[in-house]
């Protein structure tokens, strides 16, 4: 049953509503981005907080005036919402099962006829008459749906699907799918023959969908993003690395330095900010990065690009963990200590190789000027 719609611009009310429209289908409206980086900010914030939580079946709890509990109004809606773009984070997006359309995938001819049927009150009875059949036989269905997904779900394990959670979205809707064709082929809608067609049909929709989204997960990972941002910084002469003495590091360029038009030497000048450094050649595999400078240069690189950055310093040091990007750490902690220029510094420590740049040593020696 639909229950309503209503705009994400609204999180109190859709928090609300969650917890009223009890066992209902509700349309979150026109998620969008926002123009300036704040609203974009602000959007996204209310998206994870929503998407969460309908996710994770939690509330948020508050108190009254007098600071005494209110009861908890966790979601107990099926959420599902339109919007222009995804969520960015990746825990929210985990949450949910994403499809993509772009312009023309729709059939606006199929559409219509279909929106005409609904005005005729078609689909109304067909609904009515299938949640009669499920209240019918509800406690045959307390006994054996927990049995039915935990199939489904064994089954969805076996996709291969990128992220923990995937599955048992899979497996949920598919639960629903089935009590579906269970009651098209009671009434005889379809022949036995028709209906396991439709099962096999709307099985194939959802791991598909769940496996692009996946694929589009690991692509906007926050230590994809990360890495895409910071390669783009000192490709760009917004940011630099150095040797462990502050000088230009062989295949200069690669790392952020450019030739100095004005010597006939060859020399180089830093461009952008200091991010981090390369260690000696007999490490010639490592970069070590400046935790707070490659972080800051990498959030200026995302609002440049309209965009927000979607974890904290910490958090992403955490996903570049989880994503094997990190080639070395200190024992309980996912920084190690190196000197540059004579000082200790922690450090994140990665492999020049994910950055794209060749690790040659050039025969003449390089100077900063």
């Amino acid at each position: 049953m639909f229950a309503t719609s209503v705009k994400l611009t609204q999180p109190h009310y859709i928090e609300k509503m969650t917890f009223e429209a009890k066992d209902m289908l509700l349309l979150i409206d026109d998620y969008k981005p926002g123009i300036t980086a704040r609203e974009r900010s602000e959007m996204r914030e209310k998206a994870h907080r929503i998407f969460q939580n309908a996710g994770n079946r939690v509330g948020r709890g508050r108190d009254t005036a007098s600071r005494e509990d209110r009861p908890t109004r966790y979601p107990r809606a099926l959420a599902f919402a339109t919007g222009e773009e995804a969520p960015k984070s990746e825990s929210t997006v985990a949450r949910l099962l994403l499809l993509n359309l772009a312009p023309g995938e729709v059939d606006t001819a199929v559409l219509t006829e279909a929106q005409d049927v609904a005005a005729d009150g078609v689909y109304a009875r067909y609904l009515s008459s299938f949640i009669g059949s499920i209240a019918g036989q509800y406690t045959t269905h307390k006994q054996t749906l927990k049995k039915t997904h935990q199939a489904l779900l064994v089954e969805a394990r076996k996709q291969k699907l990128t992220h923990a959670r995937l599955p048992d979205t899979v497996a949920s809707l598919a639960l629903g799918w089935e009590l579906f064709a269970d009651f098209i082929e009671g009434i005889g809608a379809l022949t036995p023959a028709e209906v396991h067609e439709l099962r096999q049909r709307g099985w194939k929709a959802l791991v598909e969908a769940a496996t692009l989204q996946g694929h589009t997960q690991c692509e906007e990972q926050p230590a994809e993003i990360f890495m895409t941002y910071l390669r783009s910084a000192i490709s760009s002469g917004l940011a630099h690395l150095s040797t462990s003495e502050g000088n230009a590091p062989p295949y200069a360029q690669q790392w952020g330095w450019r030739r100095d038009q004005h010597s006939d030497d060859d020399v180089f000048q830093s461009k952008g900010n200091w991010v981090g450094w390369l260690p000696a050649p007999s490490q010639s595999a490592l970069v070590y990065l400046d935790p707070t400078s490659a972080y800051s240069i990498v959030e200026r690189v995302a609002r440049d690009h309209g965009e927000v950055f979607p974890v904290s310093k910490q958090a992403l040091q955490g996903a570049l963990d989880d994503a094997g990007l990190l080639a070395k750490k200190s024992k309980g902690n996912r920084t190690t200590t190196v000197r540059y220029c004579g000082q200790a510094k922690r450090v994140l420590c990665l492999r020049q190789a994910d950055f794209g740049v060749g690790t040659k040593p050039r025969n003449r020696p390089l100077r900063r000027k």
